[in-house]
């Protein structure tokens, strides 16, 4: 009589279903969604025969694989994985927030609203503040059927209460633009430097925002410019839009349609609808005086999730031995001299006392230096951003072939729940890095304004 190895009861049982793999063995349908659910990252393989099976891929492996594919802006990839997740775990919080952001977009799925909201209210019932935040952005939405302000606002403040860094740049947009609450631009400003002193992405978009209207008290087109460029430097696409706006406009800078259109271009090309809007409207010889209230809230906040959903990374790598042609090839040299400008304009130095060079983003930079603090790195150790590490790698091997990353001895998650190991030709050791988490992937039990110690595995 034939049994499944994995509970040991007989195969052939009533209401069972029966799932063979590619090797020929066969097992209980139920117990092999069990077996997925429950079995570690790298270990899908046939429990008789041991042969990798896609058919056998953990729910742990999965959730590494849309972590990735979110983080790179592949939503096309991220969405079936994430689907994949929700047949083994129904109510997977991650996934349906990943699901929820997506529908809301229309990135990697069809815009679907109500299908965003689903998927929104499982993550918020499950304690994860990113649902809050997605609900609100729902209901914001003018294109919801639905569309209910005061219940936006009511997600809002229980996130401000509990300081919520992204809701202070959501509470900001309200009392900018009077949604739910007394009109008061004042406010609206300090609740967005609050974000964004406090490295919040959204928060830095909303004053670039308001700093580059003409009608608002803030207006400094000097500033928006910087704050734009920042947000260039983290790689976020509202930048890109506001200075498409800046130069569509001439704000501060001279009036330049072409260098307006390629920006915005870029800016849609990323997804960003009211870019694309935008574009259009430079295109049909419209973009003098753009600044549409209308644009600028769905851009300050259609993507505030985007950036802090998924967790960052950043990777430590160690180098054999130190050489002083090493030390000045990353301290001087012009492959890596962007990215030292870009954190000498926020005050941060490239070298911690402690010798330990770091090449990350600025919004990044805080959350590094807390976490190395507890490490025992020296001098032969470089931190860097993951989309800085192929530049700096080159760097190192330029100098010479001798002192090459000998290894990449930690993963640092800036903040978030999982963490992902990128692929690069080293010999990877992971350890296990705490790190306060301001981020809204928090439940609402563990959130204060000043974060709480959280270990990610």
């Amino acid at each position: 009589m034939a049994i499944c190895t994995i509970c040991m009861a007989a195969l052939e049982l009533p209401q069972y279903g029966k799932q063979c793999l590619p090797c020929g063995h066969c097992f209980h349908e139920s117990c092999i969604l069990v077996f997925r659910k429950f079995t570690p990252k790298g270990k899908g393989q046939c429990p008789n025969c041991r042969r990798t099976c896609d058919d056998l891929t953990p729910l742990e492996e999965l959730m590494d694989r849309a972590m990735h594919a979110f983080i790179w802006d592949s939503f096309d990839r991220c969405a079936p994985i994430c689907l994949e997740m929700l047949t083994l775990t129904a109510h997977h919080p991650v996934a349906s927030a990943f699901l929820a952001d997506m529908h809301l977009t229309g990135r990697g799925v069809p815009r679907n609203l109500e299908q965003a909201l689903q998927h929104a209210s499982v993550a918020f019932d499950a304690g994860i503040d990113a649902g809050a935040v997605l609900l609100s952005q729902i209901y914001l939405s003018d294109d919801f059927d639905r569309r209910d302000i005061r219940r936006a606002r009511d997600f809002v403040m229980a996130l401000v209460r509990r300081g919520n860094v992204e809701a202070f740049a959501m509470h900001a947009h309200l009392l900018y633009h009077g949604l739910g609450v007394p009109e008061d631009d004042a406010m609206a400003y300090r609740f967005a430097k609050l974000a964004h002193d406090a490295g919040d992405l959204t928060g830095t978009a909303i004053l670039a925002q308001m700093f580059v209207d003409e009608n608002a008290p803030e207006n400094d087109p000097a500033m928006a410019f910087r704050l734009a460029r920042h947000l260039q430097d983290a790689h976020d696409r509202r930048g890109t839009y506001i200075l498409a706006q800046i130069y569509a406009n001439g704000f501060g800078v001279k009036k330049d349609r072409d260098r307006a259109v390629e920006l915005a271009r870029q800016a849609s090309q990323a997804g960003l609808m009211e870019a694309t809007e935008l574009l259009r409207d430079l295109q049909e010889g419209d973009g003098s005086e753009f600044v549409s209230e209308t644009a600028a809230a769905f851009n300050q906040f259609s993507q505030v999730f985007e950036k802090r959903l998924a967790p960052e990374h950043v990777a430590v790598l160690e180098v054999k031995r130190t050489v002083s042609d090493l030390n000045k090839a990353l301290l001087e040299g012009p492959s890596l001299a962007k990215h030292r400008d870009a954190l000498a304009d926020h005050g941060f130095p490239v070298e911690l006392e402690s010798g330990v060079k770091v090449f990350v983003r600025p919004d990044q930079y805080k959350h590094v230096r807390d976490a190395v603090r507890e490490l025992a790195l020296q001098p032969r150790h470089i931190i860097v951003s993951l989309e800085y590490e192929e530049v700096v790698r080159s760097v190192i091997q330029n100098v010479s072939q001798k002192v090459g990353p000998k290894r990449q001895r930690a993963l640092l998650a800036t903040p978030g729940l999982y963490s992902e190991e990128p692929h690069v030709p080293v010999d990877v050791q992971r350890t296990f890095i705490t790190l306060p988490v301001p981020s809204s992937l928090r439940s609402g039990a563990s959130s204060s304004a000043n974060g709480h110690a959280a270990t990610y595995p």
